[in-house]
């Protein structure tokens, strides 16, 4: 589900559309709750969570957030 929040900013659920690469690289180097975590554990818990959302600015991501569910 692809939703328009304003300029050029769009919400988007497309699992596939999530750059792992960008996401990978910013959590295993910048934050300090996963630095260090490999690529295939980063995957894993994409491919797992309930749901992810990618923030989008003119195309580009700009953000990504993942939920979990018990």
């Amino acid at each position: 589900m692809r939703r328009a929040i304003g300029d050029g900013d769009e919400l988007d659920d497309d699992r596939a559309r999530i750059d792992r690469d960008a996401v990978h690289g910013y959590l295993s180097r910048d934050a300090y709750w996963a630095k260090g975590r490999s690529r295939e554990v980063q995957d894993a818990m994409i491919d797992n969570a309930a749901r992810v959302v990618g923030l989008y600015h003119d195309g580009r991501q700009v953000g990504f957030s993942r939920a979990i569910s018990d």
